[in-house]
């Protein structure tokens, strides 16, 4: 399987629209709208598209341009964990039109990745993770498309992010609707897409934050946790790091002197309730 990318094309209100085209029949091009401001350096972005495809069709992958050295050489651990969790994801092979060095950036910029929920919460108002600016991607949780959704997410999330005193990046993509038919929706077919809207910022991201989630599998020791798996993505100019490996309750406690949290605060998974914390 061959995947290149087919162009930027410019899309309303400053952002820039990105596809990926995989040569395979009946799959639909995959695409990322990213803020117009920021651009790749690379064509990183491709590789978590063609390794979770690629793994869920069984097929080699090519990716045509120019990847970051690190993320070719990570390519094999990132499947073998991925392999580990997930039972329909099969190791395959990846390879690159061109294999280099990533430079760095040229000034740190942190971006955490930013909902309202607990996780994020909790990593956001961490003062020692230095946070520059917050980053929510429509279509992680809610397919593009859910406008009802977004309705009730966005709001609260660009709130949230000014009474924190933080810039708000933006980003779309049609992931799950290409990908979750393929893999499923489990978060080692779904959380790459982060990385690839990571890797498309890349001119202004120097190190991406994820808010650590549940993981029963975790151990501080175990080469297959999360906390490893994340930190594979990343290159000589995009560190990607877990944050906030600790038990939730904690979290919360450190939550409830924060009024900002309390008032924006989302944590109904169920999405049952308008406002999305049934409490």
């Amino acid at each position: 399987m061959r995947i290149r990318s087919s162009g930027s094309l410019d899309a309303a209100e400053g952002y820039v629209r990105h596809i990926a085209h995989l040569d395979v029949a009946d799959i639909d091009d995959i695409w990322f709208m990213t803020p117009g401001d920021v651009q790749p350096v690379a064509e990183d972005w491709l590789l978590p598209v063609g390794i979770v495809v690629g793994m869920a069709l069984g097929e080699d992958v090519h990716i045509e341009g120019r990847v970051s050295e690190s993320l070719i050489d990570s390519a094999d651990e990132i499947q073998r964990i991925t392999e580990h969790r997930h039972d329909s994801l099969k190791r395959v092979r990846v390879t690159a039109d061109e294999v280099g060095p990533t430079p760095e950036g040229p000034r740190p910029h942190v971006v955490s990745c930013f909902s309202c929920g607990v996780d994020s919460f909790h990593t956001v108002l961490d003062p020692d993770q230095n946070i520059d600016s917050l980053l929510y991607v429509h279509g992680l949780e809610a397919r593009v498309g859910d406008e009802r959704m977004l309705g009730l997410v966005l709001p609260r999330v660009r709130d949230a992010a000014a009474e924190l005193g933080l810039p708000l990046r933006l980003a779309e993509t049609n992931w799950r609707s290409v990908v979750e038919p393929l893999a499923g929706h489990d978060y080692f077919a779904t959380m790459p897409l982060i990385f690839a809207v990571a890797h498309l910022m890349g001119s202004d991201v120097t190190r991406l934050v994820l808010p650590g989630t549940y993981d029963p599998y975790f151990s501080e020791d175990d080469p297959t946790s999360v906390t490893s798996y994340v930190r594979l993505w990343g290159t000589a100019r995009t560190e990607t790091v877990e944050h906030g490996r600790v038990q939730r309750f904690e979290k919360i406690r450190s939550l409830v002197k924060s009024d900002v949290a309390m008032r924006h605060l989302r944590v109904c998974w169920l999405r049952r309730h308008p406002i999305y914390n049934c409490g």
